[in-house]
């Protein structure tokens, strides 16, 4: 039995040494980076808030290691945050780098490092809606293993409120405030495309106000701008579209009656109209006058009667509203 043994003994020595000696080259060449089998994540944005991670990015020996992170259905104004620590090789994330690539979406700002540089975190708006595309470079300047987990969320940001606007009339005051959530206040608001209704302006305090003289239907988007500092990725914005629709108003013409005139004897009376937008211009548009009067565009209604009677006529006021206007009224 002893002699049997001792062949094996021999055999088992040499698999050591051969194993050791591998070790050895393993040791010479470093590891290969997880970063190089291709590692590619996709974080899908349309549930929001929604997350990818947390992944592991490591690079062995000098030299760079990267993860490439594709963010789909990024909608406009919403929040991207790239949270990371520091898993192995000390205080080394200031040799991190997160760079777009191909895509519309956000275009990321430098990291914010804590005081230890073992975690950083980097936030920042979605300019646009789409898909964006980024890569995270992780780049060892000394041998040994470093590595990095990082964790990327995409919320909802800077939203506006109400969905929609209550309709106006022309002539008839209007008020309706605009607010936001989602960032850290104050917020600021400004039509960032299209146009409000000629006579409504919208405040930076983000109120819709005045008193509309144009009809019709109007399509304008409203931005609004929070208040965090660039330090921190901001500010961030958010913005909705709106579509205001202003109805003709009721032009209601005055007096509902006029008094009589005598033949031969001064006649003077001024005709008003109201609802619309002033300035208004009259006019008779069925039946006569009685001879001898006159009806001016502004209204007075005026001169001495030549003939004796009862007239029928129709005074139409029509108003200076523009849009779908000008409107009319008539008695």
């Amino acid at each position: 039995m002893e002699k049997l043994a001792r062949p094996l003994r021999g055999r088992g020595w040499r698999v050591l040494r051969w194993l050791l000696a591998l070790l050895a080259v393993i040791v010479a060449i470093g590891l290969p980076d997880r970063a190089a089998f291709a590692a590619a994540y996709t974080l899908n944005c349309s549930t929001m808030p929604a997350a990818s991670g947390p992944n592991s990015l490591e690079r062995n020996g000098v030299g760079s290691a990267a993860d490439t992170l594709t963010i789909s259905n990024l909608a406009s104004g919403s929040i991207v945050t790239f949270s990371m620590i520091a898993t192995n090789g000390g205080n080394r994330l200031v040799d991190l780098a997160l760079t777009s690539g191909s895509g519309s979406g956000p275009t990321p700002s430098s990291f914010s490092l804590t005081a230890n540089n073992q975690t950083a975190t980097s936030t920042f708006n979605a300019t646009a809606t789409g898909t964006a595309a980024f890569s995270i470079t992780l780049t060892n300047q000394a041998s040994g293993l470093r590595g990095v987990t990082w964790t990327a969320t995409c919320a909802a940001g800077v939203t506006l409120s109400p969905s929609s606007l209550p309709n106006g009339t022309v002539g008839t005051s209007y008020s309706q405030t605009i607010t936001a959530s989602g960032g850290t206040s104050p917020y600021s608001y400004a039509v960032t495309a299209g146009a409000l209704p000629a006579g409504l302006s919208l405040s930076s305090g983000g109120v819709v106000s005045g008193t509309p003289t144009a009809g019709g239907t109007f399509n304008f988007t409203v931005t609004a701008t929070d208040s965090t500092a660039a330090g921190s990725g901001g500010p961030f914005v958010g913005n909705r579209a709106y579509t205001l629709t202003i109805a003709a108003p009721t032009i209601t013409v005055a007096p509902a009656t006029l008094p009589s005139g005598t033949f031969g004897s001064s006649y003077s009376q001024t005709i008003t109209a109201s609802g619309g937008t002033s300035t208004y211009t009259f006019a008779v548009t069925s039946g006569a006058l009685p001879g001898g009067l006159t009806l001016a565009s502004g209204g007075g209604l005026t001169g001495t009667p030549t003939a004796a009677g009862t007239f029928n006529f129709t005074v139409t006021a029509t108003d200076s509203s523009t849009g779908t206007g000008p409107y009319t009224g008539a008695r």
